[in-house]
């Protein structure tokens, strides 16, 4: 399924002599390929959900649920998978990437990186930072235009738990409030789970779900929404 994004990426990688990109980040991977599954954060530290192959001119996605790869060849889709070894497999069955000597990242953690060894020992890494900042720089209203609307929901969110702050509140409800909001606004999948974190010694800290806020106690309340795909997260410092 070729989208102009892609088109601008296949460029961009033969002009800097790229052979493939190894896409983690689901923002890279949904601006790419213009799937859009559900959200991969949290499931990993790093893997490649998404791959480009410039000699291919194809994206290969992680697919993890039967919604969103509406007009996707099917044999452009891998699964998830929590073995490294199943994952190394997949990846060796896409066309051209075994192939490809300078292969580009937008992330990597150490793991990935020894077993990306097996299959690209012979391959350079590269940032992919230059490519994705192409991509990122196309206007498209359609897109400035949904992440406003994920914005508008994270600050009703972060507006919800603001106004119920008070002495003797606990910390799941704050996270509760927030996600009421959110579903009347038509979201029930967050992009995290909202977070109500004191401030000790000039450093926020995580707040057990049952802590009781305190009158007069600098707190930094944190809500992300995502919507359709896209996600807008703020963090602000508020007193009890």
């Amino acid at each position: 399924m070729n989208t102009p994004e892609l088109d601008v990426c296949l460029s961009a990688m033969e002009r800097t002599g790229v052979d493939a990109l190894l896409l983690g980040r689901e923002a890279n991977a949904r601006t790419i390929s213009g799937a859009n599954r559900l959200w991969l954060t949290g499931t990993r530290a790093f893997a490649p959900g998404c791959v480009v192959v410039r000699s291919k001119g194809a994206v290969h996605l992680l697919a993890n649920s039967d919604a969103g790869f509406e007009g996707f060849p099917r044999e452009q889709l891998f699964p998830l998978s929590w073995d490294p070894h199943r994952l190394l497999t997949y990846l060796r069955a896409i066309p051209g990437l075994p192939d490809s000597r300078t292969v580009g990242v937008d992330g990597m953690s150490p793991g990935i990186h020894a077993l990306l060894g097996d299959l690209l020992s012979d391959s350079q890494f590269v940032d992919a930072g230059p490519i994705i900042a192409e991509l990122w720089a196309m206007h498209s209203p359609e897109k400035v235009a949904a992440v406003h609307e994920a914005a508008r929901v994270a600050c009703n969110g972060l507006a919800a738990m603001a106004a119920f702050l008070r002495d003797g509140v606990r910390a799941r409800v704050l996270r509760g409030v927030c996600a009421e909001r959110f579903a009347s606004l038509g979201v029930t999948i967050p992009a995290f789970e909202a977070v109500a974190s004191p401030i000790d010694g000039g450093a926020s800290t995580w707040l057990p779900p049952e802590r009781l806020l305190g009158t007069g106690e600098s707190v930094v309340l944190r809500a992300g929404a995502l919507r359709d795909g896209w996600e807008a997260s703020l963090a602000r410092t508020y007193i009890v």
